[in-house]
């Protein structure tokens, strides 16, 4: 049973302009139960990641510019790319790229030229999510029912 009280201001506020007013019952119940809307909470598999890299001939590439030291100090020239790869090489199973740790230094790559941005963006894309509009505020499933008993409500 869905969170009436949820329901009724969802598709009377309609906030994100679905056009509830226009729909059917059923029509309301289907698209707040259809999954689009951006969650970025995915997890996914390291090895897959590292998989992808080395069948797109970039690992090597990748390694060398995150390994790269200063000639004079010996310091790490790309610590963004250096943090990025020693994913690759800890006891990690899953991450999500849209943390916003790994968001930034994904984007601290790209800034400091050692990672394109559609890469950037392709690693970000893995970790990609949807939900419904009745996930991401709780509703619980919706039916026609439902919706036409929100509907009732004072």
């Amino acid at each position: 049973m869905p969170n009436l009280l949820g329901l009724k201001s969802e598709i009377a506020g309609d906030p994100l302009g679905r056009g509830y007013s226009g729909m059917s019952d059923a029509e309301i119940a289907t698209d707040l139960n259809t999954a689009y809307r951006p969650d970025g909470t995915k997890a996914i598999s390291v090895a897959e990641t590292e998989l992808a890299i080395r069948e797109a001939g970039k690992w090597v590439a990748w390694q060398n510019r995150a390994n790269a030291r200063n000639s004079t100090t010996g310091d790490i020239e790309n610590a963004a790319m250096y943090e990025i790869m020693s994913v690759f090489d800890s006891r990690l199973v899953e991450i999500n790229w849209r943390d916003s740790y790994w968001s930034v230094l994904l984007d601290q790559a790209v800034t400091d030229g050692d990672l394109g941005a559609a890469a950037a963006e392709g690693f970000k894309a893995q970790s990609d999510a949807t939900q419904s509009r009745a996930q991401e505020l709780q509703l619980g499933f919706v039916d026609a029912a439902g919706v036409a008993r929100a509907k009732a409500l004072p």
